[in-house]
């Protein structure tokens, strides 16, 4: 990745309040692309937030796609690649600009990077689908036993980086999932193929949870 002009970054809402994507928005280096897919007809918030923010598109997808769905139809109109998908009740840490040209540079081979949260002690950020291997990893993350980029086999989906160069097609997402697992379903197929997801303790989000909507 040579600057944050390799970046694109996806949101989808469904009338999300004006200020659960503000603070999410406002949280967002200026430099980088975004867009904004609003899973109905009509977005209230548009012309208020492409008043403020010129680095962001609109679009609306005409119903509610769910979550899986909705990023694939976003994930179309990213030229970049990379993908950075969030969720909009997601605001990023103050440096996670500043580290994610270095994270990706520094990682040769991936499919995911997923990022870590910044005040979270009860949901993992990331873990594997074995049991042993998944208690194994949960404490030594509790116990901050674990390297900056860890090689995992599963991400939360809240704030996930994309390589879209490991993908013939942006229908990433398997679209029969409305909302939620959509992440873990994309996981487990990209370990099949024997591919690479990380999680980065450079890349810190706080995550509110359940206001995306």
């Amino acid at each position: 990745m040579k600057n944050l002009n390799d970046i694109t970054i996806v949101i989808v809402t469904y009338k999300t309040a004006e200020k659960i994507i503000f603070d999410c928005l406002k949280s967002i280096n200026s430099q980088v692309k975004v867009i904004i897919v609003e899973n109905s007809k009509h977005f209230a918030l548009e012309k208020k937030i492409q008043s403020n923010f010129p680095n962001i598109k609109v679009s609306c997808s005409g119903e509610n796609l769910g979550y899986g769905k909705g990023n694939n139809y976003g994930l179309k109109q990213v030229e970049t690649r990379y993908a950075l998908i969030l969720n909009p009740d997601v605001v990023c840490e103050n440096n996670f600009f500043n580290n994610v040209v270095d994270v990706v540079n520094q990682t040769k081979d991936f499919t995911i990077i997923g990022c870590q949260y910044l005040n979270d002690k009860i949901f993992m950020p990331a873990g594997f689908f074995d049991k042993e291997k998944n208690d194994k990893f949960k404490n030594d993350f509790t116990n901050n036993k674990i390297d900056d980029l860890y090689k995992v086999e599963w991400v939360t989906g809240c704030s996930m980086l994309i390589n879209l160069e490991k993908f013939t097609d942006k229908e990433i997402f398997d679209k029969n999932f409305f909302l939620y697992f959509e992440e873990i379903d994309l996981c487990k197929s990209i370990v099949k193929k024997g591919e690479n997801i990380f999680t980065s303790k450079k890349l810190k989000i706080h995550h509110l949870g359940f206001k995306s909507s």
